[in-house]
């Protein structure tokens, strides 16, 4: 997915959260440093600074993300990406607090402003089923279909 998005970018203009996109997948990959990378060329500046302080706490640079965290909460209107900040980083109290806020001011579509790759590490926590509206990563996948498809030998053979 990297790849093919990385090469995207050769040939179409990025547009916001492209950027954002490669980063996360970059970070779940477990390469923090090519996250950090992608997110300072982010061309929306939230998620530009969200995705940095993620990565810096992958990076282990903790004075740096301590920092950068503390800013990013005295910003306003940004409980979304704390959130995804205490869940990312593990501290799951603080994040079902202020998802539980949000889901309060806003209703249950409110876990839909934060991206559902970070929101991850919540699901394991029994609070994550209590949560109204919450989108389930456990859903049954339909049935495969059992197809056979035949080509024409001249397209075998190209």
């Amino acid at each position: 997915v990297i790849a093919v998005m990385e090469k995207k970018s050769a040939w179409h203009t990025p547009s916001e959260f492209h950027y954002w996109n490669i980063g996360i997948y970059w970070l779940l990959a477990g390469n923090p440093e090519n996250a950090m990378i992608s997110f300072q060329k982010e061309l929306n500046e939230g998620g530009r600074e969200l995705g940095s302080i993620l990565a810096l706490y992958d990076l282990h640079r903790l004075d740096e993300f301590e920092t950068r965290f503390s800013n990013y909460r005295e910003t306003p209107d940004q409980n979304a990406g704390i959130a995804a900040v205490y869940a990312w980083t593990g501290d799951s109290d603080k994040a079902f607090e202020l998802l539980d806020k949000m889901i309060s001011d806003i209703g249950p579509e409110a876990l839909r402003q934060i991206d559902r790759r970070i929101l991850r590490r919540l699901e394991s926590d029994p609070r994550w089923q209590d949560l109204p509206g919450q989108r389930r990563s456990g859903h049954q996948l339909p049935e495969p279909i059992d197809f056979q498809l035949e080509l024409p030998t001249e397209i075998l053979n190209q």
